[in-house]
């Protein structure tokens, strides 16, 4: 599956413009992680988060790493209106 999950990301970030590969890169690495997170709470914690929740907490966390400093998520947030 790594494989698969690689070969995706790779051909994805290609069909996109250079400027916006970061973002992408970064958004796919963000959702990622607030996936596994959610995971690992259903299963380990039996607590689960609806899907609204969830997005909310992706946009949390990319307003976070915009603060940080890490800029190219900033359109995103805007795009979203946040």
């Amino acid at each position: 599956m790594v494989n698969g999950w690689a070969d995706w990301w790779s051909n994805a970030r290609k069909r996109l413009p250079k400027r916006d590969r970061k973002c992408f890169d970064s958004m796919t690495i963000l959702v990622s992680w607030q996936v596994r997170l959610e995971r690992n709470n259903r299963t380990f914690d039996r607590q689960q988060r609806t899907v609204p929740q969830l997005l909310g907490a992706i946009v949390d966390e990319a307003s976070v790493w915009v603060q940080a400093g890490y800029k190219q998520l900033a359109k995103l947030l805007v795009a979203l209106g946040h």
